[in-house]
């Protein structure tokens, strides 16, 4: 059923977008996919064999080697490929997926990293760019950093500041909508497949510690009058059936909403998860969320 759901989803998002009125830049979802790390192996310098094993004199930040436009010198073996961000990277070393999201949805981190943006890459209607997952250690050295991007932005949009607080053990959860990040970072969200094809942890930032897996397939709900019918398709229909498909006795959805709100939206996100967690995420995070019904109605 939930199957059947994403298919709506995909021509019911598509129409909606048609009538808006805060003047996106982009049209349909192919727009909005995640894009791949870039290798540079082609603009690179050949006067390195492709067996090139050292550095170059290339700096390295937060551990990581420079790469591209800056140093020339393939990334090695050891050190992984170069990234879109800059430096090379290897799989399990504190990079990860691309990331990329605007009003509509998009492909979070899905295991607590935060977005880096690069900066004229990809970039996305309402002040939303696309980058790379990295660690929030990471993230605190980028002002700095001379790379690409220069401040790491969270699933809600907010930007990284101080950084995630810092919290002790991670609370139970559900077993569809589990939390992640933080405390819970050993928790991978589960990969989805749909119009952003990601694993998507969402709702850390410089107030919450940590987030929920979201099971959305990556589409936010938007208080807007013209994404009314697609904020039930998903609280009421996609949300439970997706419980449902997955082997869980299915109860009602609601919207979480990050609070404070990014600057710059032209209205409210969020994203629906099954009630329960809803209104555990927001006790555990009294002041920085809320939970609302598919009309934006809050709830007790």
């Amino acid at each position: 059923m939930a199957t059947r759901t994403l298919a709506i989803l995909s021509l019911l998002v598509a129409s909606c977008a048609c009538g808006q009125t805060h003047e996106p830049t982009d049209t349909g979802l192919d727009a909005f996919r995640a894009p791949i790390d870039a290798d540079r192996d082609s603009a690179l310098d050949t006067r390195f064999p492709l067996d090139f094993m050292g550095d170059a004199g290339c700096r390295r930040v937060h551990g990581y080697r420079v790469c591209g436009e800056e140093c020339l010198a393939p990334c090695t073996r050891a050190d992984g490929r170069c990234s879109t961000l800059g430096v090379c990277y290897g799989a399990g070393r504190g990079i990860g997926f691309s990331c990329r999201s605007n009003l509509y949805g998009g492909s979070y981190c899905g295991d607590g990293r935060i977005c880096a943006p690069v900066s004229g890459r990809f970039e996305e209607p309402d002040g939303r760019i696309a980058g790379v997952c990295i660690d929030p250690e990471f993230c605190a050295e980028l002002p700095t950093a001379g790379l690409a991007s220069t401040q790491c932005q969270y699933s809600d949009g907010t930007l990284f500041l101080t950084g995630p607080p810092v919290r002790e053990g991670c609370p139970p959860s559900h077993p569809v909508f589990p939390f992640c990040g933080g405390p819970c970072s050993g928790v991978i969200c589960p990969e989805e497949s749909g119009a952003f094809l990601n694993r998507n942890c969402a709702g850390v930032s410089d107030n919450r510690a940590f987030g929920v897996c979201l099971r959305s397939s990556g589409y936010n709900c938007v208080n807007l009058p013209e994404l009314s019918d697609f904020n039930h398709l998903l609280v009421d229909d996609y949300c439970p059936a997706t419980q449902e498909e997955l082997g869980f006795p299915p109860e009602p959805c609601a919207i979480i909403v990050p609070r404070p709100q990014a600057d710059g939206l032209p209205a409210e996100i969020g994203w629906p998860v099954a009630i329960s967690v809803c209104r555990a995420y927001r006790d555990l995070n009294p002041s920085f969320a809320d939970c609302v019904d598919a009309d934006w109605n809050p709830l007790p």
